[in-house]
């Protein structure tokens, strides 16, 4: 086999591992009942309007925001699209899974959250580290982080309290477990980052066609 394909393969293998943690991640956060992490809101919220799954609304949140970030200058990379339909579709498997877990003291519920958080953060960091295209949710929070000069964890508060207020409004809930989310994503991503030593200031995103170049041995 082409070792460029071999090595797309292992790319794409590669995200994966990080979407699975976001989406049991998001999982976890919904078991524990303490109140959905800002975008858990506001899939719910067009979850119930529209009268979808819980991932299929994640899926067209994705899609939303890949829009945004093109206009914005950042067009989508191949991981883009395949995180947009990756993790809705392994929520909506761990959700299924899970159905019949339960967590029942508060101790319990606040410790599956603060699980769901980390996963959620570090698998972010994971996958922006293979640079085939970040995420539709943290593409826009890279694309604002280089436009705007701010740190990547304000960036990603003001985001989150934005999709908060959105959810909110079409019905979505929260409670502590959503302040938490609020005040810790943007740590946890951040810290992350630095673990991982990805630096979105300094460090390139793939777009589609760099890609594919890569895959044909053009660059």
């Amino acid at each position: 086999m082409n070792k460029n394909i071999l090595r797309f393969i292992k790319r794409v293998l590669k995200l994966q591992i990080g979407f699975m943690l976001i989406a049991l991640g998001t999982v976890f956060a919904l078991k524990s009942n303490l109140g959905l992490n800002s975008w858990g809101i506001l899939h719910e919220g067009l979850s119930k309007q529209l009268g979808i799954s819980f991932g299929r609304a994640t899926q067209l949140v994705g899609l939303i925001l890949i829009t945004i970030n093109a206009i914005l200058g950042m067009w989508p990379g191949i991981g883009t699209v395949i995180n947009m339909i990756c993790i809705g579709l392994y929520t909506d498997l761990f959700i299924f899974l899970l159905a019949n877990f339960t967590f029942n003291t508060f101790i319990s519920r606040l410790l599956i959250l603060l699980c769901g958080l980390i996963f959620i953060g570090f698998g972010s960091a994971h996958y922006i580290t293979v640079k085939m295209g970040t995420g539709p949710r943290d593409g826009l929070t890279l694309t604002l982080t280089k436009l705007s000069g701010l740190k990547v964890s304000i960036v990603r508060i003001i985001l989150e309290v934005t999709a908060i207020i959105l959810g909110y409004l079409m019905g979505g809930t929260f409670g502590i477990g959503t302040f938490l989310s609020g005040a810790l994503s943007g740590p946890i991503l951040g810290k992350s980052l630095e673990i991982l030593k990805y630096d979105p200031k300094v460090e390139k995103q793939e777009n589609a066609r760099d890609t594919i170049n890569s895959i044909l041995g053009k660059n």
